[in-house]
C-alpha cells in the first residue's frame, strides 16, 4: 500500500525517455535537409560520345591552336601564352581517344606567319600551315574578351567567349562550338578561360565529335 504512488511518479520520466529519441531524430533530419546540395561532376567526353563515333575517330591526330582577339582588334597568336589552358583541351581530347600534338611539336613544324594566316581564316592556309605536321584535324580556339567596369558594384568585369572550330586540312570546316562566361577577375581573360574550360570542355569535345561523325569525317 505504501508503494501505490510509485507509477505516478515514474510516468513522466518514462514519457520523456520515449519522446527524446524521436525529437533528436527530427532534428537530425532537419539538419540533413538544410545541407547544401553538391552538384555532381560533369560527365567525361567519352561518356557523352556515341560509341561508334568514338571508335571511328580513335587514334586520329589533332592539333590545337589558340588565338586571342583584343578589343582594339589586335590578334595574339604566340602559343606560349596559352600554355596554362592548352593541357585542359588536350587532356579532354585524349580522354575521348584522339592523339594530340604538343605545343612544342606544332611550334617546330608550323611557322608563325603560316599560323597567323590560318588563324585569320585565309582559305588556303590550313593545308599549307599543317601539311608538314600531318594531323587529321586542326582545332582553332579563338578567345574574345571585353573588360568593363560594372556600374552597380564598381568592379571590373571580364566577359569571355571561346569559340572552337574543327577543320580537316583536306575537307575544310567540320564542326563548331562556343562557350562564354563573365567574371570579376580583372582585365586578363585567361583565368576566366581556365575556369570555363575546366567546367565545359568535355561537352565541347562531345559536340565536335558529333559534328565530325555526322559529316562522315
Amino acid at each position: 500500500m505504501r508503494l501505490a504512488w510509485l507509477p505516478f511518479v515514474l510516468l513522466p520520466f518514462v514519457l520523456l525517455a520515449v519522446a527524446a529519441p524521436a525529437h533528436a531524430q527530427g532534428l537530425d533530419l532537419s539538419e540533413r535537409g538544410n545541407r547544401p546540395q553538391v552538384a555532381p561532376p560533369p560527365l567525361p567526353a567519352s561518356a557523352m560520345i556515341d560509341p561508334a563515333c568514338r571508335r571511328r575517330l580513335s587514334g586520329r591526330k589533332v592539333a590545337i591552336v589558340f588565338s586571342e582577339v583584343r578589343e582594339d582588334g589586335d590578334r595574339l597568336i604566340r602559343q606560349q601564352r596559352y600554355a596554362g589552358v592548352y593541357p585542359i583541351v588536350a587532356d579532354a581530347l585524349r580522354r575521348a581517344g584522339m592523339t594530340v600534338f604538343t605545343q612544342e611539336e606544332i611550334n617546330r613544324q608550323v611557322a608563325q606567319e603560316e599560323l597567323r594566316r590560318f588563324l585569320e581564316n585565309q582559305t588556303d592556309a590550313a593545308l599549307t600551315a599543317f601539311q608538314r605536321l600531318g594531323p587529321a584535324y586542326v582545332i582553332r580556339a579563338n578567345i574574345e574578351s571585353r573588360a568593363q567596369m560594372n556600374p552597380m558594384i564598381r568592379v571590373k568585369q571580364v566577359s569571355v567567349t571561346v569559340s572552337f572550330a574543327l577543320s580537316s586540312p583536306g575537307r575544310g570546316m567540320m564542326g563548331q562550338a562556343d562557350m562564354s562566361q563573365a567574371s570579376f577577375t580583372g582585365a586578363d581573360p585567361l583565368p576566366v578561360v581556365r575556369d570555363i574550360l575546366r567546367e565545359r570542355i568535355d561537352g565541347v569535345v562531345a559536340d565536335l565529335y558529333a559534328s565530325v561523325c555526322a559529316g562522315r569525317g
